[in-house]
Order: structure tokens, then sequence, then C-alpha cells
């Protein structure tokens, strides 16, 4: 997916998804939302993580998050070290 199809959500992509502008969430179960998941993540165990909220934080297994997301990418985005 190239980086000029990504968009911010507007206000109503985030009241539909329970978030608050400026708030990050690892997944979503809305099938139109694509997640993109850096290939380095999978298999990294527990993580904390935002909730979409800036007064939750969650601490889940980053497997689920992946298995969760029913529209989900695998790429190489971060930087190595």
């Amino acid at each position: 997916m190239p980086h000029s199809a990504l968009a911010p959500a507007g206000e109503d992509d985030l009241d539909g998804l329970g978030a608050q502008r400026g708030g990050v969430m690892p997944f979503t179960e809305r099938a139109d939302v694509t997640v993109v998941v850096d290939s380095s993540v999978p298999g990294m165990g527990r993580v904390y993580c935002g909730s979409g909220r800036a007064d939750r934080t969650l601490w889940v297994d980053v497997d689920d998050i992946v298995a969760l997301s029913p529209q989900r990418v695998l790429a190489p985005i971060g930087k190595s070290a």
C-alpha cells in the first residue's frame, strides 16, 4: 500500500471506532479499515499499546491484535536499528 493511500480518520470515523482524536488503537473489527502492522511485530508476545482513548492503555498479545483485524497488511514499515 503506498503511503499516499493513507489518510487520517475523520470525526465520524473516530466516533464509529469509539476513538478520540490523537488516540492510537492497534486494531478494529471494521472490515472497511485496513490495519498496517510492521512485519517484525508478530511473535513479540504481550505489549502495552493505546486503546484509542487518552485515559486507557491495553496490555495484549500482539498475535491477538493481528488476528482480530479483518483487513490487515503485514509489511516491513519500521526502520531497523
